[in-house]
This record gives structure tokens, C-alpha cells and sequence, in this order.
């Protein structure tokens, strides 16, 4: 069976799927291989004039080796494609005392704006669930303002959750 290297199979679906699915791939690629987007950005550049390269240029570009999920790569392409700044992922939160409080899924520290994806898996029992509970409540006393999705919200509900999370960068006084 012929396989490729992560970094031929990263650039060929940076060339040839359509955006923003190559993106979705190409985060789950770095998750599952350890490769960076630094290597792909690299590959990249070595192939000027190979078809797609345009393409795949903006494909590294909006990937992210954070992705935990496709749905988490979604969240992040809907927020930068509304004009929202880029937001860093998988931060870890520390309290005024330096306790951990939670490594969340997207975040802009400098506002203490929080972005949470919910997955099913592990966030649907309800020891997770109450887990989460908490860690929300002390991220909020922690002076965070905490904007949770799952999977609806992705579908068909983004402009409102675009429109909360544009809100509490603006409160925070970012320039969206």
C-alpha cells in the first residue's frame, strides 16, 4: 500500500480540497502527526507553480496546530472570517494567585475573552458536566467572559454567537 509523508499528504489536501475543509484536515493532520504548520508552510514554499498553491498558501495560513477537533477548526475559521482578530488556542488560564484554573479552546488573553467549543464525547456526562461547571464559574470570578458553541451553533446559529463574541471583544475594548 503506497502512503505518503505528513507533509506530501498536509500539502495535496492544502492543493485540492476546497477551503475551508482542506483547513479542517490539515489541523487534524498536525493533531495526529506532531507536524507544524512551519514544516507545511515551508513545503509549500518550495512548490511555487504546482496547482493549487495559491490555495494552499491561504490554507496554512488559517490552519492551527491547537485544533483538538474539526469543530473546533470550524469555530475558529467562522470567528476569523467574520473580521474577528485570530484568537490563540488551547491557553492555558491561570488565577491572580498563579492556580490553574482551565486550558480552553480559543482565547484572546489580553481582553480575557474566552471561546469554548462543546463537544459530545467526554463534555456530555454529568461528572464532565459539573467539572465544566466550575471551571466556567471560575473563569468568570477569574474576570473572563466565557462564549460557549456546540455543533447547532456552528450550524445554524453563528451570527448570533459571532455577534455575543464581537460584543465582549468590544466590551473588552479590542477594535472589532
Amino acid at each position: 500500500m503506497a502512503i505518503t509523508a505528513p507533509a506530501r499528504t498536509a500539502f495535496d489536501v492544502a492543493c485540492r480540497m476546497p477551503y475551508p475543509a482542506n483547513v479542517e484536515v490539515i489541523d487534524q493532520i498536525y493533531q495526529a502527526t506532531g507536524f507544524t504548520r512551519r514544516g507545511l508552510a515551508e513545503y509549500v514554499a518550495r512548490h511555487p507553480g504546482f496547482p493549487g498553491i495559491a490555495g494552499a498558501a491561504a490554507a496554512v495560513e488559517a490552519s492551527d496546530e491547537g485544533a483538538e477537533s474539526v469543530w473546533e477548526t470550524r469555530a475558529r475559521t467562522a470567528v476569523v472570517a467574520a473580521a474577528l482578530p485570530r484568537p490563540e488556542t488551547q491557553v492555558c488560564i491561570y488565577d491572580a494567585d498563579g492556580r490553574f484554573l482551565a486550558r480552553v479552546d480559543m482565547c484572546w488573553p489580553q481582553y480575557r475573552v474566552i471561546f469554548e467549543y462543546d463537544g459530545d464525547g467526554p463534555h456530555s456526562t454529568t461528572r464532565q458536566r459539573d467539572r465544566d461547571i466550575t471551571r466556567w464559574n471560575d473563569l468568570t470570578d477569574a474576570g473572563y467572559t466565557v462564549i460557549r458553541v456546540r455543533a447547532p451553533h456552528l450550524r445554524g446559529d453563528m451570527p448570533r454567537v459571532l455577534g455575543q463574541l464581537r460584543a465582549a471583544l468590544r466590551k473588552a475594548e479590542a477594535d472589532v
